[in-house]
């Protein structure tokens, strides 16, 4: 049965409107006004898939000049509801009606999420906006995805296909321009740039990350995922993309699933490069997971069950709950469990099940992913959205960074911390030890008082030790690819809000074509109305080298300096971008700080064998 789009969701509401107006007066429109307002259609699309026809439009006001089609909410698996909720993602059946096309010209459902957290986070960049602008309409029916293409048309020749995971801690969603949702699907800039660019939508939170193994119940967020891909081999060609030359991309928890899925064996087939970005591996272990986490899912879900009639947790129990009552159950998410800091909190991927039934880094260091070209990437100091976040952070953070760091040790540091009981001294003595190499490290670099917050930066979970790992597994594979690295920092004067921290790359990478929400992601980030030269040329070098990378297998030139694989990485500025050893490289002040710290403390290192670089060739 195919469930009908709920056209009573889609429909603009009169708070809704007065907000519109009242942003249309402030002349600067929040991205999400696109939710409550028709698109500026100039002619509408017809496509056939496999399920039937849907319809999509072209729009007078993109960057590639009305020739792009977009098309939004395109279901890809049947609505997770009822017996369906906490099942892998079921096809969906053909359309109701095979003659009338459905209607993808407007956003489908985003997966419930945590609305007053998102305003709240966007009153912080000094943006007041309705729930809906905020995050879009939210659902049941959401597992859906959006597409802009250059052409549908395109005379047998189909045009590269990337695949945008979103972030936003495994709970947030995004894909639908909501406020603080930026996508490639949002614009025409990578339409322009000859590339069908894809956004998918996948169940989140509660809906997304509840396990319970003993039920058959694991990763449900990674099996939307594949379902997704799937989709894209299946009927990305109709529109005009290659299904043999699809590239995975995610930024923050999207680069954690793209992470994962390259070293999970039954994606394998379904792309062929990835790029990360701010992000790396990140799951627990069955046993952990069953230890210190899934009593919290037991315990938030059983008050529903109960009202429901059902006095245990059962698969027949959890199909009688609701999506409201799913949203309305309460964890207790503690940041920290047994001195782990757990990040993001009680939202995991588990390792142990059939899709990642073995570790990660040995699956890939033996060749899961081989012949899979990698990009990774950071922001330059991505605990800078710390300090951007908390109160006076830019005097809290330096205070509080020893209590996160130790913590960040077990949780993020090693594995050695997590399978045994190391005492708080030890933990205590190698966080003592890190912050001062790293307050070497910045005193030659002309940065002295920065080493806590360079420590602290270094087992972030987005960059430094982490994506480290990542890069050591992929390049120790018998077969590697190659594998390309980038730091991204601006000035203080480009980024005076949030310096350097984790998300800059969504504000650079995801700029809009309509002036209006461009002008609204400038106050946004920057504090005024426009980006500047600097900025733009920033922002359209970053977009060529992604979209090279999705074209060819390598970035190519970025300002005019050629991009070389590791152990180098690029620099990525507005200006005087430049070539430098790679933190992840074998040789790096940092990683040899990390790993005489792992032989004076006897952890061990896995994957850092020495390798050489690999050389790419454009596959154009």
């Amino acid at each position: 049965m195919v469930l009908p789009k709920p056209a009573e969701a889609m429909l603009p509401k009169p708070a809704e409107l007065n907000a519109a107006t009242e942003y249309k007066m402030s002349k600067s429109l929040c991205p999400g006004l696109s939710l409550i307002t028709p698109p500026l259609v100039k002619e509408e699309v017809v496509v056939r898939t496999s399920l039937g026809l849907v319809k999509g439009f072209t729009q007078a006001d993109g960057a590639s000049g009305g020739t792009a089609v977009h098309f939004r909410g395109i279901p890809f698996a049947e609505a997770p509801v009822g017996a369906n909720r906490f099942k892998p993602p079921q096809p969906r059946g053909p359309w109701s009606s095979q003659s009338e096309p459905l209607d993808c010209t407007r956003y489908g459902l985003e997966c419930r999420e945590p609305v007053g957290e998102v305003r709240k986070m966007m009153k912080g960049y000094g943006k007041k906006v309705t729930e809906v602008m905020a995050t879009g309409y939210v659902g049941d029916d959401c597992l859906n995805l959006n597409v802009v293409t250059p052409s549908v048309t395109s005379g047998g020749k189909l045009c590269p296909t990337m695949v945008w995971i979103h972030g936003g801690a495994n709970v947030m969603s995004g894909g639908n321009g909501s406020g603080m949702a930026f996508a490639p699907t949002c614009s025409e800039k990578c339409a322009k740039a000859g590339v069908v660019v894809v956004s998918i939508h996948y169940r989140q939170g509660i809906h997304g990350f509840a396990h319970f193994p003993k039920l058959g119940i694991t990763n449900l967020m990674l099996r939307d995922c594949i379902a997704s891909l799937e989709w894209v081999q299946r009927e990305i060609a109709a529109f005009g993309g290659d299904p043999t030359n699809v590239t995975i991309f995610g930024e923050s928890a999207g680069a954690i699933a793209c992470s994962c899925l390259l070293a999970c064996e039954r994606a394998q087939p379904l792309f062929h490069r990835a790029i990360v970005q701010s992000g790396a591996i990140s799951a627990l272990p069955l046993q952990v997971y069953e230890d210190v986490v899934e009593n919290d899912f037991v315990e938030a879900l059983m008050p529903a069950l109960k009202a429901n009639g059902h006095q245990e947790l059962t698969l027949e129990a959890l199909a009688t709950l609701s999506g409201e009552q799913m949203s309305a159950a309460r964890l207790k998410n503690s940041l920290t469990k047994a001195g782990v800091l757990m990040s993001p909190m009680d939202f995991h991927h588990v390792l142990g099940d059939d899709l990642l039934p073995d570790d990660p880094y040995a699956a890939l260091a033996g060749g899961r992913a081989a012949g899979k070209p990698v990009l990774v990437m950071s922001c330059q100091q991505e605990v800078d959205m710390m300090k951007f976040s908390m109160p006076l952070g830019s005097v809290l953070l330096p205070l509080a960074a020893g209590m996160i760091g130790k913590m960040a040790l077990r949780g993020v540091g090693f594995d050695a911390f997590t399978k045994g009981s190391p005492s708080a001294a030890l933990v205590s003595a190698f966080w003592a030890d890190l912050v001062k190499g790293f307050e070497e490290i910045g005193a030659k670099a002309g940065k002295k008082g920065t080493g806590k917050l360079r420590a602290l930066n270094y087992l972030f979970g987005t960059c430094g030790i982490a994506t480290t790992k990542l890069v050591d597994a992929l390049l120790a594979a018998p077969s590697a690819a190659p594998v390309f690295a980038s730091i991204l920092e601006t000035s203080a004067a480009e980024s005076p809000k949030l310096g350097n921290g984790h998300t800059l790359d969504m504000f650079l990478l995801f700029r809009s074509d309509v002036p209006a929400y461009d002008k609204y992601m400038a106050e946004m980030l920057c504090g005024r109305p426009a980006f500047g030269d600097a900025l733009d040329r920033l922002s359209s070098n970053m977009l060529s080298a992604w979209c090279n990378f999705a074209s060819c297998g390598t970035p190519g030139s970025f300002d005019g300096v050629e991009w070389p694989t590791m152990p180098s990485q690029m620099v990525m500025r507005s200006a005087h971008s430049a070539i430098e050893e790679s933190d992840h490289a074998e040789g790096s002040k940092e990683r040899q700080l990390w790993e005489r710290l792992c032989s004076k403390y006897e952890v061990s290192m896995e994957y850092s064998k020495r390798h050489k670089r690999i050389s790419a060739e454009p596959r154009c």
